[in-house]
């Protein structure tokens, strides 16, 4: 889990070292789409050093914040949703593209799992938050 963090954060850092040349479209899509699988990363990260703790261990490396990580990711898609709705001329299109940006934050907000949740029922809730935003995202790429 630690080495994929790792990994996630090398590529992410060798992606900000490039100029970015996709399309206001492309960088919506691609952080409407990794933005809440990194915050997932790091909620896992957490609840993993959590476990470490209560058994009486001490965790490796820093705390994961998947608390920040949420409100950063919230913070860019947003940036990003504005500048892919600038280039959006359809109205359909436009209204659809923002039920995807409406599922993408409901997403995300949805991530930490609450206290007396059932494992399968999170994993259900979480797949289900997924499926919508891809469903989002169809319905836009139809629209547009």
């Amino acid at each position: 889990m630690k080495s994929l963090v790792a990994v996630l954060v090398l590529c992410a850092g060798i992606a900000h070292a490039q100029k970015d040349t996709r399309s206001p479209l492309e960088a919506y899509r691609g952080d409407s789409t990794f933005g809440p699988t990194i915050c997932e990363f790091k909620l896992k990260t957490a609840l993993a050093q959590a476990e470490i703790t209560r058994g009486g261990g001490t965790p490796v490396g820093e705390p994961a914040d998947y608390r920040g990580c949420i409100q950063e990711q919230k913070a860019a898609i947003q940036k990003s949703y504005e500048a892919a709705l600038a280039t959006v001329k359809k109205p359909a299109a436009r209204q659809a593209l923002k039920e995807h940006y409406i599922a993408v934050l409901s997403q995300l907000n949805g991530l930490p799992p609450a206290s007396d949740e059932i494992r399968i029922h999170y994993m259900k809730r979480q797949n289900d938050a997924k499926a919508k935003a891809e469903d989002m995202w169809t319905r836009f790429e139809v629209e547009n």
